[in-house]
């Protein structure tokens, strides 16, 4: 991944030589959002030890601040589960993140914007000592960090189905499968994949955790984790839904 700093009025600054106090936006080059750095000051609003309820977040710090026009930018908002999840790394824990650019985050639960779809007083949050994702109830607190930047559109303006069992993801620029395969380990999985052919490819991969988390609709309509209208999973009652991703935790679990 590339980081790029910016300052309070949103300008890029040297990253080898920059101050923590004049870093007020970290720029994922990746994928395109911009997070905000919170504060190390107990008396200002996003000060970085300070948690909040899921109502507080959404409602009264993410119009505050926008009207402040924070580190230059009036767009601010409350970050998907998927969003959130980009800043994990699932190879490790104590902390999932990189803390070394991240440095006013901590290793706790984050809001995200997305209410849980089997409970409506609930929303996902993000552990980032973990990199696991919960429901919790919105009245608790936890912990907010906002962002703004690039949005994935909707499932059908992002997905093509091409006619021949694959999706194409116009947001990643990927090529899935549209419907599972039969159940394998993992090991059998990569002995398999250099041989396996479909719908004329070849170059066929695992997807990553942040990849195949994308595809999942954490709104649960219809009463499905996934986007039913473009992937379809035979033998598999949903919500319960169990993927090998490349992504391995430790060097030893799947």
């Amino acid at each position: 991944m590339c980081y790029i700093f910016l300052d309070s009025q949103g300008k890029p600054l040297d990253f080898e030589h920059c101050t923590q106090k004049e870093i007020a936006v970290i720029r994922d080059s990746t994928t395109g959002l911009d997070w905000e750095v919170k504060s190390l000051d107990e008396e200002n609003f996003r000060y970085c030890k300070r948690p909040l309820n899921w109502f507080a977040f959404n409602e009264k710090y993410i119009p505050q601040l926008n009207e402040t026009a924070y580190g230059g930018f009036s767009d601010w908002r409350v970050p998907s589960k998927a969003e959130l999840r980009s800043l994990i790394d699932y190879s490790k824990t104590s902390p999932a993140f990189p803390q070394e650019i991240f440095r006013t985050l901590t290793a706790q639960d984050y809001w995200c914007g997305t209410t849980y779809g089997l409970r409506s007083d609930c929303g996902w949050v993000i552990n980032l000592n973990l990199g696991a994702a919960t429901a919790k109830n919105k009245t608790l607190t936890s912990y907010g960090v906002a962002v703004r930047g690039r949005k994935c559109p909707d499932p059908q303006s992002r997905f093509i189905d091409n006619g021949d069992g694959t999706v194409t993801d116009t947001f990643l620029k990927v090529m899935w499968q549209k419907n599972q395969n039969e159940r394998k380990s993992y090991n059998d999985v990569l002995k398999d994949l250099p041989t396996y052919n479909f719908a004329g490819y070849n170059n066929w991969r695992l997807p990553t955790m942040h990849e195949l988390n994308s595809i999942f609709d954490e709104s649960f309509e219809d009463g499905n984790w996934y986007f039913d209208e473009f992937f379809e999973h035979d033998k598999l009652q949903p919500p319960i839904l169990q993927h090998i991703t490349s992504n391995l935790f430790k060097n030893t679990y799947v």
